[in-house]
């Protein structure tokens, strides 16, 4: 049967579209009524590039409950150019989002993509726990023409035959993707242009 129906570009959101690390030291500052300086803006972890150094277990889980109660997760920031990006591919494709965060707060993370403009028909969100890759399964039974991550291990044991793997490989300090660099993926790509840059 003939269809005009757009193929589907599976996207991840924080570190891809959204600014996790700029929206912690807004919220981080609101908590703790402090104000943090840049320290290293190539650094992976927020708590690195705000010079705050390494939370413990219950500094963390105080952060996260007081920013969930702030409305964190429907506040987050746009990366610069993520907009124009997602736009420029919304002409050829239907924009999902998969992203690894607590279910519960999927309708804010959709609402928080919705309000910056971002045009995502669907927004998945998939807890994680322990090393187990959430995303497979998704990946795996979406079957999008593409599937854009910036963390290798959420391709980790992807066997997706449909789908191109593309890696945003920003390139950051003390990145996890140190210890995931036997991961396979289609393509890596060092900006958003790249992808469209064959």
């Amino acid at each position: 049967m003939f269809t005009n129906e757009k193929p589907i570009f599976l996207i991840d959101c924080d570190g891809v579209m959204l600014d996790y690390n700029e929206a912690f030291k807004v919220f981080y500052e609101k908590i703790y009524s402090v104000k943090l300086k840049l320290v290293n803006p190539k650094a992976y972890h927020a708590t690195e590039m705000w010079g705050i150094g390494e939370m413990k277990r219950e500094e963390y889980v105080h952060f996260k409950t007081e920013s969930n109660k702030l409305g964190m997760w429907e506040n987050m920031p746009a990366l610069p150019g993520a907009l124009e990006f997602v736009q420029k591919l919304s002409k050829d494709f239907r924009v999902w989002c998969l992203t690894s965060m607590p279910t519960e707060f999927e309708k804010q993370r959709h609402n928080n993509l919705k309000n910056l403009g971002f045009p995502i028909e669907r927004v998945i969100a998939t807890s994680r726990v322990g090393r187990e890759n959430p995303k497979k399964k998704y990946i795996e039974e979406i079957k999008a023409k593409y599937f854009m991550d910036d963390l290798l291990q959420n391709f980790e044991e992807v066997n997706a035959k449909e789908t191109e793997l593309i890696f945003l490989n920003w390139k950051s300090d003390n990145s996890p993707n140190l210890n995931y660099e036997h991961v396979k993926v289609d393509r890596t790509i060092y900006s958003y242009n790249d992808f469209f840059n064959k």
